[in-house]
């Protein structure tokens, strides 16, 4: 397929646009289509395990297109919020109002954080400003110094909140990931003030920023537009914050780097996470389920991230994945399988969180 498949990213935002702009029709067809149409099309239809190759991947770095995209979606979001924060109070029904908030939140989890996340790894102060922005909109700013100064140092270790253990359940995950990342994320940005010679309590602190950012943006809302869309507003960016931990959920469930006598763990490798190769929610969440290729190359842009014979398969694609992990015994009954059988290929000592 051509680089123009990644048009159909716009789905997911378009569909929450006609959802909030016509919800007598339309409140539920961003959750139709991410947990219904999106699971079943993955259902039929086969993996696309291809890559670029050596000088398509060359030529699709430096194209235009794939950035462009990001900006437009950005420009596409900021819309969004503003027909969903001035139309959100009006609705009578509560039934209309409760699908479009999931819609939203549907979004915000899907698609939104996931560009505060590609452009938290670009390089330039106006892509870190969109990546703020972005994480902002959803309340989940505290995603970029967790994700860049934690998550990649720890991901698949116990000292990693992102790490699911096996056995888990995904409803406790959730919360245990939300609340130790939120902290770790004080905590690195605190030690990277003190290096610098700053107080850790000061604005010099990204996350004391991003609090007193996130309480004006709360109270702005409340004093325009009322108490009924500033609840919206909360209500949508928790369950795009929960969306957000279902995905770490999946995406690292149960693997463990081997801990070497000294105490370190192994250097992540391209086994160290779940694969998928679902080609639509990959399009949708910016191929965000090529997960081990993204750990193992941080700064690869998402429209050349690869799918390694070493990583691990997850059996269907996010969304997919997400409806099986609601039903826990459902869900460790497919996954520790395939979670035994990796690590009798990848961790000879077995390893088990």
């Amino acid at each position: 397929m051509t680089k123009y498949k990644y048009l159909l990213s716009f789905l997911l935002p378009i569909m929450t646009l006609m959802a909030i702009l016509w919800p007598e029709r339309f409140a539920v067809l961003p959750l139709t289509f991410m947990f219904f149409l999106v699971p079943l099309f993955e259902l039929l239809a086969k993996p696309d395990k291809s890559n670029l190759a050596r000088e398509e991947a060359l030529v699709a770095e430096n194209d235009a297109f794939f950035d462009n995209l990001l900006y437009a979606h950005v420009a596409f979001h900021l819309v969004v919020v503003y027909y969903y924060l001035t139309r959100i109070g009006a609705y009578g029904n509560p039934w209309q109002l409760a699908g479009v908030i999931v819609g939203v939140g549907i979004l915000n989890g899907g698609c939104v954080i996931n560009l505060g996340h590609e452009f938290c790894h670009r390089k330039g102060k106006m892509n870190q400003y969109l990546s703020e922005l972005m994480l902002l909109t959803s309340l989940e700013t505290h995603f970029r110094p967790y994700h860049l100064r934690c998550h990649h140092a720890n991901a698949a270790t116990e000292n990693d909140p992102a790490t699911a253990r096996r056995g888990e359940w995904i409803y406790t995950f959730v919360f245990r990931e939300q609340f130790t990342s939120y902290f770790q994320a004080w905590e690195a940005e605190g030690q990277y003030v003190r290096k610098r010679g700053k107080k850790s309590y000061s604005l010099h602190n990204r996350m004391a920023v991003y609090a007193v950012t996130q309480l004006t943006l709360l109270i702005g809302i409340y004093l325009v537009l009322g108490t009924q869309t500033v609840l919206a507003f909360l209500a949508s960016s928790a369950i795009g914050m929960f969306t957000l931990a279902c995905a770490s959920y999946i995406e690292h469930y149960g693997i463990l780097r081997h801990k070497k006598v000294s105490g370190r763990y192994e250097p992540l490798q391209l086994h160290h996470s779940w694969n998928s190769n679902h080609l639509l929610s990959r399009i949708v969440l910016f191929e965000l389920a090529r997960h081990p290729d993204h750990h193992y190359s941080p700064n690869k842009k998402y429209q050349v991230l690869d799918s390694n014979i070493e990583s691990p398969q997850l059996p269907t694609g996010y969304p997919g994945s997400m409806i099986l992990a609601f039903i826990p015994p459902l869900w460790f009954r497919v996954m520790n399988k395939r979670l035994d059988l990796h690590q009798q290929l990848f961790s000879p000592r077995g390893c088990p969180l």
